[in-house]
């Protein structure tokens, strides 16, 4: 679930946040997300508010605790999301009037936090 606050201009950054829900398929100790283009204010994971970094382009979470495989996570991202980059290498693209996004196959990182790669084959719902 993703939802942007449109101000009405193509060039200035978007507030967003975009809600998760995923499950473990291994044990870990953080999450790494694809994320550029955009700052993040804040992140929960299952309700807990939890420490975050980011490197190139990879928002990683510091889990609350140790997660065990199988596990049921819900993720918050309270975010930015920044139209100022070039349409040509995906993610938003500005047009005389608005914006559009051109996220495929692998540039949805560039407008919300994901696992962006062609092979997951998750759900999206946008709220603008």
């Amino acid at each position: 679930d993703i939802a942007f606050t449109y101000r009405g201009s193509n060039t200035k950054p978007l507030d967003a946040v975009t809600k998760i829900r995923a499950r473990t398929t291994a044990s870990l100790d953080r999450i790494n997300l694809d994320f550029a283009r955009g700052t993040v204010r804040g992140v929960e994971v299952n309700g807990q508010s939890v420490d975050f970094g980011s490197k190139r382009e990879d928002l990683v979470l510091q889990a609350p605790r140790r997660l065990p495989a199988g596990v049921p996570l819900n993720i918050t991202v309270r975010h930015t999301s920044d139209p100022s980059g070039s349409g040509d290498d995906g993610g938003w693209v500005r047009t005389a009037d608005g914006l559009a996004m051109a996220n495929q196959a692998d540039a949805g990182h560039r407008v919300f936090p994901s696992n962006d790669h062609p092979s997951d084959k998750a759900y999206f719902t946008f709220r603008i």
